[in-house]
């Protein structure tokens, strides 16, 4: 696939700011490329979107830096399939055969969940992710610090989308390069971890990381971290305010997370493992009779169009439970659910309506 750039939205509020923090003075011949060009937080007052086509190195670099809001398409809602894996077109043919491989275990009748970790990073992708003009200033120029690889290829398709920005070719906003690299100075929390996992836990946006990928990419070319695997782990330093990993962990227990060892099965069940049945059914973000937040996405799973099975809370079906344990094996937080089965708190109703419909559709598979 060729990387794509496309700038969908601009909301620049500047113009109007700057007035209304100077009231009684002349505006008449207001000069936005000067003001635009300071490094100053006014110009995180033009807000950018963007639809971008990226590799997953790019993808999980850009998704590091703060503030950013990124929304990413998932490999794990749909079908693995040779339509759908394509190889970004910087990369020419690295990690094809790993793609190969990868459908060829699918096709095995290896779940998709557990052979995708051997995607390529060189892979393509696409998502859209939003940011201010000051910190999109700054990205550029860190590009240029960061890799000449990288920067030829989506600095350019950046600078193309915003050059016509007031302030763009004369700002002061300064290269971040070193502000997400690992050094010896940790977070709060350091973890090495696959970088399927990474890529997920740097979408959290109210929290801060620095990312062994920048080291990588730095320093060994941006080219060459193209060959790495979803499975290949990186370091990760964390900071995170309490309530926000709270609120993390809480979402990641529910059902839709891969549990894995070494995805979220450790970090949920390391936060979990203590809770008694009640306090875990009051956890997590659809049990105890709450509103379901990932509704959308199961019934998704009960129609047949993601092939994950769909929740046993939603659905008032236990004996799923089991069949998840069947598939992906034993860990703290699938017997955290095993629990609720047994004390009663997931519901055995065959008449359940979403049950119903589930059943009729595994059954004209």
């Amino acid at each position: 696939m060729k990387p794509e750039v496309i700038l969908i939205s601009m909301m620049d509020n500047r113009k109007q700011a700057w007035i209304h923090s100077r009231p009684g003075f002349d505006h008449s011949e207001l000069d936005m490329e000067a003001i635009g060009s300071m490094d100053m937080s006014l110009n995180s007052l033009c807000m950018l979107t963007f639809e971008v086509t990226s590799s997953i190195v790019f993808r999980d670099w850009l998704f590091t830096i703060r503030p950013i809001f990124p929304w990413a398409r998932s490999s794990r809602s749909a079908p693995l399939t040779v339509e759908n894996t394509n190889i970004s077109e910087e990369f020419g043919a690295i990690g094809t055969l790993d793609i190969e491989c990868v459908l060829d275990e699918i096709a095995s009748g290896v779940p998709q969940d557990q052979a995708r970790e051997g995607l390529p990073l060189s892979m393509s992708t696409s998502y859209m992710v939003t940011m201010d003009f000051r910190t999109c200033c700054g990205m550029i120029k860190t590009m240029k610090d960061m890799d000449s690889d990288m920067d030829n290829i989506y600095g350019y398709l950046f600078h193309n989308e915003i050059r016509h920005i007031e302030g763009f070719g004369t700002s002061k906003v300064r290269s971040f390069i070193d502000v997400y690299m690992i050094d010896q100075h940790k977070f709060d929390k350091r973890a090495n971890i696959k970088m399927a996992l990474m890529s997920q836990m740097i979408r959290s946006s109210n929290a801060t990381f620095r990312n062994e990928l920048w080291n990588k990419i730095h320093y060994q070319g941006y080219n060459s971290v193209g060959k790495m695997l979803q499975s290949d782990k990186v370091i990760l330093d964390i900071f995170m305010e309490p309530h926000s990993y709270e609120k993390l962990m809480k979402l990641r227990s529910h059902w839709f997370a891969d549990w894995s060892e070494d995805m979220w099965g450790t970090m949920v069940g390391d936060y979990v493992k203590e809770m008694n049945v009640w306090e875990f059914w009051d956890f997590i973000p659809n049990g105890n009779g709450k509103e379901d937040p990932y509704y959308r996405d199961m019934i998704s799973r009960v129609t047949g169009e993601e092939h994950n099975l769909p929740c046993p809370i939603m659905l008032e079906a236990p004996y799923l439970v089991m069949q998840r344990l069947a598939l992906h094996g034993r860990n703290t937080v699938i017997d955290k659910y095993i629990e609720l089965v047994e004390a009663g708190c997931i519901k055995d109703n065959p008449d359940n309506e979403l049950r119903k419909e589930y059943e009729h559709v595994i059954a004209n598979k």
